[in-house]
């Protein structure tokens, strides 16, 4: 108390513990003053400390809640706002703490990062067309387009390495990659030679020419047969006769890869050389005077190119008295006619590479003892414009006409024995009721050769065949008659006699002839093994 400075007593003399305000009475005497007085005494809440709970979060679409709390005793704050989101941000947030002695309040930020989102790029790899592609990207989720450094490589192929940022509300991503233009490729066309189809000169050349691709390279041209032909430049030089394969090759760059190599064939033909080859055989070396002769002529074109308008001829000597002629074809070949009589005399004749005509030509031996000699010569011949080999345009057969020559054996007659074939073959009977069956075995014939397939014992028929490319050929003969070649039609023919006329079955066309009396007859033929 003053004046004095005099201690007064109070009433309480202490407060607390706790923070809060307390009512005081002060009774103070002294020698010579006195005095009372009532007051509030207080104790303050001391300050806490705000401990934030979870301020930093990731978008997932929900609102996380914000929490916070003070120290000491861990007392709950109020938060405000109790919650943020749901989108990606920085979000303002206010704490307020109380407790029963302490107090606190504190101002912080919550955020939610952005998630990751997927880069989708576009399309990465182009080949090579002078352009400069645009490369893109985008974000899942959402399609967001995102930015893309460099946005455009190129023009040349190569590979380029490119980075994309993307950005959206909630999602963010980023991503390095490799774009590439590949090499484009090119094709070389329009490989052709000049001529097309040169005709072969040793050492003479012609020329290639073909059309590159975009690489602006030159065409490179080469040979895989180089005995036939040589390359240089696009120059040939011709070797041999044959097929030259020739190459062409055109190399690549920094944008274009090499062209795929091409070949072309070319034909070295020689140039076109008719030569047609003639051959005559009547199968025989003797024959008796005023019997029948047949002579094959056989006319083949050996030669590298086609024939037309080819003349054949056999001119028949005095000794031989013509019963006609025919003439069968192979295929792609003609005769300038099927058929003549007296002399071979045809003309126009046509003949493929490798065909052949193949006449028959029927005579008989004159029987006249007087002539000047008993040598019968025929020569055949073929004439063709531009024929380059006359060496092979003619041919002669000799037979030599007699009276007898052997001992008449069954079969034989008197100047020429039967065929081996035929005198080890088999022997069978035909009669006015019974048929005679012969296999015809087509392979066994011998091409262009005129064979007898069967001959009655007593001479009075033969079954003559000529196999003319692939198919055979069939005809009836007797000392008087020669019938008509016929084409076998099967396997097998069937000799028939009705009469004195025998029948021929197994040809395309009837074969018949008459006979000199109605049989039976002793039959030796072939037989097939």
């Amino acid at each position: 108390m003053n004046p004095g400075n005099v201690a007064c007593t109070v009433t309480p003399s202490s407060i607390g513990p706790n923070a809060g305000s307390y009512g005081v009475h002060a009774d103070c005497d002294g020698t010579n003053h006195a005095a009372s007085d009532d007051a509030t005494a207080t104790i303050a809440k001391a300050a806490g400390a705000v401990v934030w709970g979870t301020l930093n979060f990731t978008y997932d679409g929900s609102t996380p809640t914000i929490t916070a709390t003070m120290n000491p005793g861990n007392v709950a704050c109020t938060v405000t706002p109790s919650s943020i989101g749901p989108n990606a941000g920085s979000y303002g947030v206010h704490a307020d703490c109380d407790s029963t002695n302490h107090a606190a309040s504190d101002d912080t930020t919550a955020t939610i990062a952005k998630a990751a989102g997927a880069v989708v790029w576009g399309t990465l790899n182009f080949t090579y067309d002078g352009s400069t592609p645009t490369i893109t990207a985008t974000m899942n989720p959402g399609n967001v387009a995102c930015t893309v450094t460099p946005s455009t490589i190129g023009p040349d192929a190569g590979s380029y390495g490119v980075h994309a940022d993307c950005d959206s509300t909630n999602y963010a991503a980023s991503d390095d990659t490799t774009a590439t233009i590949a090499k484009a490729t090119q094709t070389i066309t329009d490989f052709t030679s000049d001529p097309p189809t040169p005709v072969f000169i040793l050492n003479g050349t012609f020329t290639l020419s073909a059309v590159g691709g975009a690489s602006g390279n030159p065409v490179v041209f080469g040979s895989l047969t180089p005995a036939l032909c040589t390359v240089s430049g696009n120059t040939v030089t011709m070797l041999a006769v044959g097929t030259c394969t020739l190459t062409a090759d055109q190399a690549g760059n920094a944008n274009f890869e090499p062209a795929a190599q091409v070949t072309l064939d070319v034909v070295l033909a020689p140039a076109p050389a008719p030569d047609l080859a003639v051959s005559i055989d009547d199968g025989r070396d003797y024959v008796q005077y005023g019997k029948p002769l047949s002579y094959t002529i056989v006319v083949s074109n050996v030669g590298n190119t086609s024939v037309t308008a080819a003349s054949v001829s056999a001119l028949l000597p005095a000794i031989l008295q013509g019963q006609g002629w025919s003439c069968v074809a192979s295929s792609g070949s003609a005769c300038g006619q099927a058929s003549g009589s007296g002399d071979l005399v045809d003309s126009g004749a046509a003949l493929a590479v490798g065909g052949s005509l193949t006449y028959v030509l029927d005579t008989v031996v004159v029987d006249d003892q007087q002539l000047a000699s008993d040598e019968i010569l025929l020569s055949a011949g073929v004439t063709a414009s531009g024929d380059v080999n006359g060496a092979n345009d003619s041919a002669t057969d000799l037979t030599l006409a007699v009276l007898f020559r052997n001992g008449f054996e069954q079969g034989e007659d008197g100047a020429q024995a039967l065929p081996p074939e035929l005198r080890l073959g088999a022997v069978g009977t035909l009669t006015q009721d019974l048929a005679l069956t012969l296999a015809v075995d087509a392979a066994s014939l011998a091409p262009w050769q005129r064979t007898t397939l069967a001959q009655a014992g007593d001479g009075a028929f033969q079954v003559e065949a000529i196999r003319i490319a692939d198919g055979v050929y069939l005809r009836l003969r007797s000392a008087e008659q020669v019938g008509a070649w016929s084409r076998l039609d099967a396997g097998a023919i069937a000799l028939v006699l009705v009469d004195t006329r025998l029948g021929l079955v197994g040809a395309r066309a009837g074969l018949e002839l008459v006979l000199p009396h109605a049989g039976p007859f002793e039959v030796r033929y072939r037989a097939v093994r």
